[in-house]
């Protein structure tokens, strides 16, 4: 997590985290992913560093979480994710 940059425009919160997304000048900042399907999380798992961060964020239980929260939201993930992108698209278009 970090903190809203300065001179930045906050796009995006959550419940848990303050800052999901920004725009600062013609620069975006997101911290979540639109593309983890499952099959990127299992690109994800294999790769050593991020693995080790995602057992220390989560727990020992981190690659059966990641991939239920991965299928469990499969199936709304490319809407969500395209209505995202274009909502940030649009809005670099308008300025």
């Amino acid at each position: 997590m970090f903190d809203l940059p300065a001179g930045a425009q906050l796009l995006a919160r959550s419940e848990r985290t303050e800052v999901q997304a920004f725009r600062h000048g013609s620069a975006y900042g997101l911290l979540f992913h639109p593309e983890a399907d499952p099959a990127f999380v299992d690109l994800w798992l294999a790769e050593p560093i991020m693995a080790g961060e995602a057992r220390a964020a989560i727990g020992s239980d981190y690659k059966q979480r990641l991939r239920a929260d991965a299928a469990a939201h499969e199936d709304e993930l490319l809407p969500r994710s395209a209505a995202t992108l274009d909502a940030l698209v649009a809005e670099r278009l308008r300025r």
